[in-house]
């Protein structure tokens, strides 16, 4: 079955099980931390598709306006992934981003210009209704589009936590061409954060500014940035 119809399907789905006209929450929780994975099939024509794997150890802190992510890329075909460490602390207006090179760990760090935004559905999105997933967990459906992307989204009713997002390339009739899609799923996820997560190693205290135009995270302030800030430095 074709990704884009059993999207359509799902969110008949949804559709059908509408609870109320306006949903409980829009944004997500002030502090929380957890897992967040995504798998993007990346498709060549009549080629074999090829996958881009990410696993994000990620602390969302709007309290105190910083985040933490740590991201382990894997592409298929690679021998080894690649893991960065991104620290955005947007109250200091300073971003660092840590990896290894030639085994050496490195520091780099840019000027934030930008505020840090609440993580919350986009205002343009459209409301689905609720479902219950397996046996009890309660959710709430979400639809919009980003750019020439079809993006849908979840979060659990009662204390919006993210449960799981979908992004799909929207490109009218089919083609042989690239297309492009991102599934991605919050687990383990805890309300609150360490502090411990955002502190930076003495070894960033020489890191080199580099222009700000390379800000890795973005603004992450819609429910979408985050995905969207994914796409476009996968296809960079």
């Amino acid at each position: 079955m074709p990704l884009s119809l059993f999207i359509v399907l799902a969110l008949m789905a949804f559709t059908a099980n509408v609870a109320s006209d306006s949903p409980k929450c829009r944004c997500t929780p002030a502090q929380w931390h957890g897992m967040v994975a995504s798998v993007n099939p990346v498709l060549h024509g009549i080629e074999l598709p090829t996958f881009n794997f990410t696993n994000n150890t990620l602390s969302y802190d709007y309290t105190n306006k910083r985040t933490n992510a740590q991201i382990t890329i894997a592409h298929s075909g690679q021998e080894k992934p690649q893991t960065t460490r991104i620290i955005t602390l947007y109250e200091e207006h300073i971003q660092y981003t840590l990896f290894e090179q030639n085994g050496v760990p490195t520091c780099t760090q840019i000027r934030v210009e930008e505020n840090m935004e609440e993580t919350c559905i986009s205002e343009g999105s459209k409301y689905l209704g609720d479902l219950v997933l397996g046996m009890q967990l309660k959710v709430s459906g979400f639809v919009t589009e980003v750019q020439n992307h079809l993006a849908a989204v979840t979060l659990i009713t009662n204390d919006c936590i993210p449960v799981a997002e979908t992004l799909v390339e929207i490109k009218g009739e089919p083609t042989l061409n690239d297309s492009y899609t991102d599934a991605v799923v919050y687990s383990n996820i805890e309300l609150g954060v360490s502090t411990a997560a955002f502190d930076v190693p003495v070894f960033c205290n020489h890191a080199k500014e580099k222009p700000s135009s390379l800000n890795l995270m973005g603004n992450s302030g819609n429910m979408f940035d985050f995905v969207r800030g994914l796409l476009l430095r996968r296809n960079q």
